[in-house]
């Protein structure tokens, strides 16, 4: 009875709380500001409600609930390290994030000035942009009061830090704690928590998109408690659990689709797992535990189903149907799946990938020794790990199909191989009968976690056959740069230049010169771009851009700035050559204006269109542009010919 009033007693609280928060909110909307911040509240309030609703009733969550207040204080002194390590090296950053750095911070921010025209534009604004756009307001609503309160980049990514990587480690944590110490989770399990818990947070691929910019780490969160409840022993009997998982696996593909390739691993490995657990369920329980497992799948099914077929149906079909392996096929650097795997091995580290397979092979012959095996160790020790290891294995393959890992796409397969590697691990360490020892196996833990974390940000070095071990650099350093003052005076120029609204074509897709500039410079003082920008910087995604034609300006470099090889962007290259060369067909209608001197080094000119670029000019560059994309005329020749045809079309009506 005490047990149940205890929960009834978490539950209210819960409940009373997102009420309180809810009339908070509507007592502030009417005013305008107020109404504002409600609005910009209600996207994490309720994104972490939900979670927690997802995790409710699991045994990680118990665990956390539950924890002894030594290990609760050696919690608060790891975080609080890890924020000042953080608030330290975020510090050492002086430069103007650009692309994917810099595309939810910039979107958040013009999110917020949104706000203003009330909840219900707001709704529809973020269901149109899930539907049509490739980076959409979902994720930036979850941040939107975080960034009103931390509105600068460096703060955006510190709270970033403080709302998603810490709970992310606290479930990860909870959930290794629960699988590997079995029976007596309570039991000297303090100690495990506090070695699991810096393993996860200290984890340098985990870390590393958000101290460049990126705001996945947020529906990062939501996939690992998607793991941890679909893989909870209380799974099957969690009726309106269900429908929060639903909504929840919905989400995290809504919220990032990429995450749906972390969604087919985790089918797989909950579909092992799951068959595991009933065959070594007792004989009389099976069918009754393989029943409560299809009532609640058909449960999840619809749910996900239901928002996916009605509200965002135009998102399923694009997402379906955008050819991506085409579209991404520059990103693939490494054309070999040994080349692959040897990528993922330097990456994640090849020390946790020997753990987690020498300690299942420990626990197998454990095992195999037992006169009575505990089931329930068995499948959480044994079986679990397998089947996370095989889930990582499924979502690498498929996503290699479209291009190879970015920064933020580890977290796919991250935090199965974090459980592959630690549950097997915790499990063979709590075997141990010498307590003191076990002790001095957690404090290992931490230290490599620690050291991991500092190699990984380049704050020491160390010798690459512990790279190697570890886990290879993720951040380089502190990103610096030197022109900082030359970018804002070159969009501060572009943006004088073209007052009455004309474009700007960048003919140039580096790290420090490219199209976002003009979205991100100026930024958070100027929310949105300081003038209109015309770009195509890969051309299997992008093609030929006809903008080009009618921008008045055009940005060039010397030496040409890339991101990529040449024969990948041959768009930037011509363009960049022939606009610089007044000899060409091209460059004779364009004047140099002026020129800035970035790192690099690197010579930065702007070029003004000074006469109509004729339709024999168009036809010259189509031709040279068919030498290499004569099968992919959707992109190039069609573009060419289309905008020929209309150019004529307004010549005959003149």
């Amino acid at each position: 009875m005490k047990m149940i009033a205890g929960k009834l007693a978490i539950n209210n609280r819960a409940f009373l709380a997102v009420l309180t928060l809810v009339g908070v909110a509507v007592s502030m909307m009417s005013f305008h500001e107020g109404r504002f911040i409600a609005l910009s509240m209600i996207g994490i309030a309720g994104f972490y409600f939900i979670v927690y609703l997802i995790v409710r009733n699991t045994q990680a969550l118990k665990v956390v609930v539950e924890l002894q207040f030594r290990a609760a204080i050696s919690l608060i002194v790891l975080t609080f390290v890890f924020l000042v390590f953080a608030g330290i090296y975020l510090s050492q950053y002086n430069f103007v994030p650009i692309w994917d750095y810099a595309n939810y911070w910039n979107n958040t921010l013009g999110f917020n000035r949104s706000l203003q025209n009330g909840a219900v534009d707001t709704f529809r604004q973020v269901v149109y942009s899930v539907n049509y756009s490739d980076y959409n307001l979902l994720l930036s609503w979850i941040m939107s009061f975080p960034v009103y309160l931390f509105p600068s980049w460096k703060g955006a990514v510190f709270i970033e830090s403080c709302i998603a990587a810490v709970p992310a480690a606290l479930l990860m944590a909870g959930f290794i704690v629960s699988k590997s110490m079995g029976s007596s989770v309570s039991n000297g399990s303090s100690g495990v928590f506090v070695a699991a818990y810096a393993f996860s947070l200290f984890t340098p691929s985990f870390l590393a998109p958000i101290f460049l910019g990126y705001f996945d780490a947020v529906p990062a969160v939501l996939f690992i408690a998607l793991l941890v409840a679909l893989m909870d022993v209380n799974f099957p009997k969690r009726r309106f659990g269900a429908i929060f998982i639903g909504l929840g696996l919905c989400g995290v593909f809504l919220l990032r689709r990429w995450f749906i390739f972390g969604v087919i691993g985790m089918v797989l490995c909950c579909l092992i797992y799951w068959t595991g657990a009933i065959v070594v369920n007792a004989s009389a329980g099976r069918i009754a535990l393989f029943k409560l497992l299809c009532f609640r799948v058909a449960t999840l099914v619809i749910v996900v189903a239901l928002p996916l077929m009605s509200v965002f149906r135009p998102f399923v079909f694009r997402s379906a149907g955008g050819q991506y392996s085409q579209s991404y096929s520059a990103w693939t650097v490494y054309d070999s799946y040994p080349a692959k795997i040897l990528n993922v091995v330097n990456r994640i580290g090849l020390l946790w990938f020997i753990v987690g397979l020498i300690s299942v092979v420990i626990l197998c012959i454990v095992y195999s020794r037992l006169s009575v095996l505990n089931k329930t160790d068995f499948c959480e020790s044994i079986i679990l790990p397998v089947s996370v290891f095989l889930g990582a294995v499924l979502s690498s393959v498929v996503f290699w199909h479209v291009q190879d890992f970015g920064e933020q796409h580890w977290y796919v397969i991250l935090f199965f191989i974090e459980i592959f590697s630690s549950v097997p691990f915790f499990s063979c360490v709590n075997l141990l009968k010498n307590g003191d020892v076990r002790t001095v196996i957690n404090l290992i833990v931490v230290a490599l976690s620690v050291v991991s974390l500092l190699q990984g940000f380049s704050v020491v070095s160390v010798p690459s056959q512990i790279s190697l071990l570890l886990g290879k650099q993720s951040v380089v350093r502190p990103i610096k740069q030197n022109d900082v003052t030359q970018k804002r005076e070159l969009i501060t120029y572009l943006r004088q230049q073209t007052v009455n609204g004309e474009a700007v074509y960048f003919a140039a897709a580096s790290a420090n010169l490219n199209y976002s500039l003009a979205d991100t410079t100026l930024l958070p003082d100027v929310v949105g771009s300081a003038f209109p920008v015309i770009a195509a910087d890969v051309d299997s995604r992008d093609g030929f851009n006809t903008e080009f034609f009618d921008a008045r300006f055009v940005v060039t470099s010397t030496p040409v700035s890339l991101h990529m090889n040449e024969e990948n962007e041959r768009v930037v290259v011509a363009l960049n050559s022939l606009v610089q060369d007044s000899s060409s067909f091209l460059g004779r209608h364009y004047v140099e204006r002026r020129s800035f001197q970035f790192d690099g080094p690197v010579v930065v000119h702007v070029y003004e269109r000074v006469s109509p670029i004729e339709a024999e000019d168009i036809m010259t560059l189509k031709d040279y542009f068919n030498r290499w994309y004569s099968d992919s005329p959707d992109l190039f020749a069609n573009r060419f010919d289309g905008y020929v045809s209309n150019m004529k079309q307004d010549e005959s009506v003149q």
